[in-house]
């Protein structure tokens, strides 16, 4: 795997942009709470205890899928080197966490949700741009038109699907439209749902859909039910927010919003 060394220290290019992504998003939140004059505090407190709930679920997702490795090999199960995190489970959990908090504090918890969206939407642009160095999204192998003749994170050349370009510039187009437009024309907290919904089923169609599908019993892969599950959840989250808040969009300044509760 490609890594930077500076000096004595040697950094992975799969630590920085993790580093880097949680660092960039944590930054976006804080100001967009500030200039929304929301209580920065509470936002990056919900999402820090959001991301550590998350990687415990996620990691504990990949020991449970790959149970008897670890439990032949105990002392591998805090390394997240071996295996990883589940991203989705990641999501999940960050967003869950962040969102029962804002809301038990009895503030204007939408807005709370819509000042989440760019900070998410600038993390993964930056996660899946490392991606592109560290070689672990390079994409699918694949014969479409669409494929890339892309490395993996062996450096083995094939054409395919160009997913990590592709999810890294669509989260960055997401991010920069979130914090200049998209809260004018949606409903307070309704950009959240909105960006989960886009970027997961992106994610699905380049990463599942386009790959070829199992035969036997008509079964979809793991992979495509969740990521189809997902993407229902976010689109069932944006109608309800949008019912609810009718066709309110976020102010542009201070907390007072007299639909919420």
């Amino acid at each position: 795997m490609p890594a930077i060394h500076i000096g004595p220290l040697t950094l992975s290019a799969y630590s920085l942009s993790v580093a880097l992504a949680v660092a960039a998003g944590l930054t976006v939140l804080w100001w967009r709470c500030r200039s929304w004059k929301l209580d920065d505090g509470l936002a990056l407190d919900a999402a820090l205890g959001g991301l550590l709930l998350g990687v415990i679920a996620a990691r504990a997702e990949t020991i449970l899928t790959a149970l008897e490795y670890f439990l032949e090999r105990p002392s591998l199960a805090f390394c997240l080197g071996q295996g990883g995190l589940g991203a989705r489970t990641l999501l999940v959990a960050l967003v869950l966490t962040y969102a029962l908090v804002v809301i038990r504090s009895g503030r204007p918890w939408r807005r709370y949700l819509s000042a989440l969206t760019p900070a998410l939407a600038v993390a993964a642009a930056l996660l899946w741009t490392g991606a592109l160095f560290w070689g672990g999204f390079a994409g699918r192998v694949d014969s479409s038109w669409a494929a890339l003749a892309l490395p993996d994170q062996y450096g083995v050349v094939a054409p395919r699907l160009p997913l990590a370009a592709v999810m890294g510039l669509a989260n960055a187009l997401l991010a920069a439209w979130s914090l200049t437009g998209l809260e004018r024309i949606l409903p307070a907290g309704v950009s959240l749902p909105f960006w989960g919904a886009a970027t997961s089923a992106l994610t699905a169609f380049l990463g599942n859909f386009r790959h070829q599908l199992p035969e036997a019993a008509g079964l979809l892969p793991s992979g495509v039910v969740a990521d189809a599950l997902l993407v229902l959840a976010w689109m069932l989250a944006g109608v309800y927010l949008y019912a609810q808040s009718g066709t309110r969009a976020a102010p542009a300044t201070g907390e007072g919003d007299p639909g919420e509760s």
